[in-house]
């Protein structure tokens, strides 16, 4: 979810960004442009930096003993384990529709946030 809200966040800063300067600047295209991605991207963003995150993670790196997991695998969610592998911007539990935000390394149980 960290990975996720990071790409949501420098896409809509960049789309703020431009339309910032392009105010002061007289440049109504532009920031008539850059406005309707900040209504675009405030709407869709979520499902786009997913795969945007999908495609650029390819592993996890633990902090504390440096074991590297992929991103594609059975993950568990609270009490469910997915049937197939995902990728785990992608896995969600059914029930509560919940996402991983986190897990514990398997090889020295410390937490990595996702």
């Amino acid at each position: 979810m960290r990975t996720q809200r990071r790409i949501w966040w420098s896409v809509m800063g960049m789309f703020t960004a431009i339309w910032l300067v392009a105010v002061p600047a007289k440049l109504e295209i532009v920031a008539g442009l850059a406005f309707a991605a900040m209504i675009g991207w405030w709407f869709m963003g979520g499902f786009c930096s997913r795969i945007i995150g999908a495609t650029i993670v390819s592993s996890i790196r633990c902090h504390g003993c440096g074991l590297e997991i992929p991103a594609v695998t059975q993950w568990r969610i609270g009490s469910y384990t997915d049937h197939r592998a995902r990728h785990f911007l992608w896995a969600t539990n059914p029930m509560d529709g919940a996402r991983l935000g986190h897990m514990d390394c398997p090889q020295c149980s410390c937490t990595i946030v996702l």
